[in-house]
């Protein structure tokens, strides 16, 4: 179970109960009912904060 995710300009910090994994991108799908519930911590900065001003914009 999915605890909480952290992105940034870097990458994609997904942490579980049992272990945390790093990533480039990540999709999440869950049940609308999760979201309002706080179940899974997102850490989102808007799309300006997180671009590196040197990298292309990838969508």
């Amino acid at each position: 179970m999915v605890n909480q995710i952290l992105y940034d300009y870097q990458g994609v910090c997904i942490h579980t109960q049992r272990q945390i994994y790093l990533a480039d991108a990540v999709i999440v799908t869950v049940s609308i009912g999760v979201l309002p519930s706080s179940q899974i911590l997102f850490n989102l900065p808007t799309i300006y904060s997180a671009i590196a001003p040197s990298s292309p914009l990838r969508l």
